[in-house]
C-alpha cells in the first residue's frame, strides 16, 4: 500500500519496530530511521543512486538488523504544494520499494527539508563536499522526525 495519508499509514504499521525514511533524487537516496518505539529518528546513511536495485541492495545491508515496518519517502512537492515533475520518479521508486519489502508506504511532503538540511550543515562549517554527504540523511532525517512528532499528539 502506498499512501499520502498519515492517518492511513499510523493504522497500517505496528506501534513497535523501526519506520525507515527515505529522500530520493536522482544522484543520492538518503535514509534515517526510527528507534523501535518510534520517538527517535536517526540519520543512517547516503546510498548513491545506481539504479533501484543497487539502492535495494545497499538498503537490505543497512537494515539487516532492524525490523522495519514502514517507509515514509519523501514526496516532492512544488512550492505551491502541487506535484512537480520530480513527483514522477520517486512514485515508480516508492513502487519498487513496496514490491521489494511489501510494507507500507508514506509518500510526505517534504518541501524544505533540503534547504533546512543545507543550512544546518553550512552552520556546523562543513566543507561543501562534506555538507553534501550527509545533507540527504539530515533530509530523510527531518521528514521522518515530522512524521513521528505528528504521532506524538494524534
Amino acid at each position: 500500500m502506498i499512501t499520502k495519508d498519515t492517518s492511513y499509514f499510523r493504522k497500517s504499521v505496528n506501534n513497535q519496530g523501526n519506520i525507515v525514511s527515505l529522500d530520493y533524487s536522482q544522484s543520492v537516496v538518503g535514509v534515517a530511521i526510527s528507534d523501535t518505539q518510534q520517538i527517535i529518528a536517526s540519520p543512517l546513511c547516503a546510498i548513491q543512486n545506481s539504479g533501484h536495485k543497487k539502492i535495494s541492495a545497499r538498503l537490505q545491508h543497512h537494515l539487516e538488523k532492524r525490523t522495519p515496518i514502514g517507509f515514509i519517502i519523501g514526496w516532492p512537492l512544488n512550492f505551491n504544494g502541487e506535484e512537480g515533475a520530480q513527483c514522477e520518479p520517486v512514485r515508480r521508486f516508492a513502487e519498487f520499494i513496496l514490491a521489494e519489502y511489501a510494507l507500507p508506504i508514506l509518500l510526505m511532503d517534504e518541501r524544505f527539508t533540503s534547504k533546512i538540511a543545507d543550512t544546518m550543515s553550512k552552520k556546523d562549517g562543513k566543507t561543501f563536499a562534506k555538507r553534501k554527504h550527509i545533507e540527504d540523511k539530515v533530509a530523510a532525517s527531518l521528514i521522518l522526525t515530522t512524521y513521528l512528532e505528528g504521532s506524538l499528539f494524534t
